[in-house]
C-alpha cells in the first residue's frame, strides 16, 4: 500500500462539497443540472463516509435520510447512494453506525442485486417505467401555461406540478394509496417539493392530471440518454 494508511471517516457537513469532483468522475452520465441540484439540496443534511489516503478522498458512500412510514409508525431510514470503490469497508462502517443509532433498515437501488446480497440486502421492489418519445411532451409544451387539454375528453387536463401543488399531491397520495403499502417513504409536502426539483434537474418534472379540476393522477418524467421516460405514480 502506497502513502499513508487509508482511513475511513464521516465528513463534517462543511466538507460535503469536497466529494463533488469524485461524484462527477464516477457518475459522468449525470447532467450538470442534476449534480447542482444534488449538492445544493441533498448534501445539506445527508451523511457522507469517505476513505482517504494522503488526505485525498479515494472512495465515498452517501446516506440520504428519509422518513419512512412503516405501517402506522414513522421511522428514519437511510437511502444509500454515491458508493464508489472499497464498498465492503464503507458499507460495514456505515451499517455499524446505523445499528448503534437504532435505524431499523436502509435501502438502495443496486446496479446488480448480487453485489449487495452478501451484506443481507434483499430485492423488494421493481419500479415500473414507460418509454415515450420527445413528441409526447413537446405537444404539451405548446399549450399556454404548460397546460394540455385532451381534445377528445375536454374534462381531462394535465400540466407540470408547481411548488404550490406539493401539499395537494401529498393529500392525493395519502387518500388514494395509504392502504396499498406497508412500507413507503413518507409522502408529505416537503417530499414532493424536493421531487419536483429533482425531476426538473433531469429535464423533466412531476406531471399532474386533472378531471374537472379534481386531481386524478401523478407521474414523474425525465430525460434519459436522449429519450424521455415516464414513471407512473398512480391513478385514483
Amino acid at each position: 500500500m502506497r502513502g499513508n494508511k487509508m482511513k475511513i471517516r464521516k465528513l463534517d457537513q462543511s466538507e460535503h462539497g469536497k466529494t463533488r469532483s469524485l461524484w462527477e468522475q464516477v457518475f459522468s452520465e449525470d447532467s450538470q443540472e442534476f449534480v447542482d441540484y444534488y449538492y445544493y439540496i441533498k448534501t445539506k443534511d445527508n451523511t457522507i463516509y469517505v476513505i482517504e489516503e494522503d488526505d485525498e478522498i479515494r472512495a465515498m458512500l452517501q446516506l440520504n435520510l428519509y422518513q419512512v412510514k412503516l405501517q402506522e409508525s414513522v421511522v428514519p431510514s437511510d437511502y444509500i447512494v454515491g458508493g464508489r470503490g472499497y464498498m465492503r469497508n464503507l458499507l460495514i462502517h456505515a451499517l455499524q453506525d446505523q445499528y448503534s443509532q437504532k435505524i431499523p433498515f436502509t435501502f438502495l437501488m443496486p446496479a446488480a442485486e448480487a453485489i449487495y446480497y452478501p451484506y443481507d440486502f434483499r430485492f423488494v421492489y421493481e419500479q415500473k417505467q414507460i418509454e415515450l418519445d420527445e413528441a409526447f411532451f413537446s405537444a404539451r409544451k405548446e399549450y399556454k401555461n404548460d397546460e394540455y387539454r385532451n381534445i377528445s375528453q375536454e374534462r381531462i387536463v394535465d400540466r407540470d406540478a408547481r411548488f404550490m401543488d406539493a401539499g395537494k399531491m401529498a393529500v392525493f397520495v395519502e387518500e388514494n394509496f395509504s392502504d396499498c403499502w406497508n412500507v413507503i417513504a413518507l409522502r408529505n409536502a416537503q417530499y414532493y417539493q424536493t421531487q419536483i426539483l429533482e425531476q426538473q434537474s433531469e429535464f423533466g418534472g412531476m406531471r399532474l392530471v386533472f378531471e374537472e379540476e379534481k386531481l386524478v393522477c401523478i407521474y414523474a418524467y425525465a430525460k434519459v440518454k436522449d429519450r424521455s421516460f415516464l414513471g407512473v405514480g398512480g391513478w385514483s
